[in-house]
């Protein structure tokens, strides 16, 4: 049993929602940095770790560096599309960091929404 009370199966489902969420909003964060590839790399460490093909400590170094990219991005939707993918990847070691994945994702196209309509 995983963490939390969730099975195997069911954290790697959490963890899976988390990364496609997140990389349905990368191209937030991508339009303003594009030579920045640190949340894309997150995003492809959680499908990793979904896949069995990296342990938790990659998929937390991913984490980590997609959340200092975060620090770096100049908009809300920026920033919100790399603690996506950020938590997305933390969501090998926590399953409940999924949640938080689509939360943010959800943040950013609100964000990205409410940019578009300022005048």
């Amino acid at each position: 049993m995983a963490a939390g009370g969730e099975s195997e199966s069911e954290h790697r489902a959490h963890a899976l929602l988390a990364a496609e969420a997140a990389a349905r909003v990368l191209p937030l964060f991508e339009r303003e940095r594009p030579g920045d590839a640190r949340p894309r790399r997150a995003v492809e460490a959680a499908h990793a770790w979904i896949r069995g093909e990296i342990g938790v400590v990659e998929a937390r170094a991913a984490a980590t560096a997609a959340d200092a990219a975060a620090r770096e991005a100049s908009s809300e939707a920026a920033r919100s599309a790399a603690r996506a993918a950020s938590f997305a990847a933390a969501s090998a070691h926590v399953g409940d960091r999924a949640k938080r994945a689509v939360a943010y994702a959800d943040r950013a196209e609100r964000e990205a929404r409410g940019a578009q309509e300022a005048p």
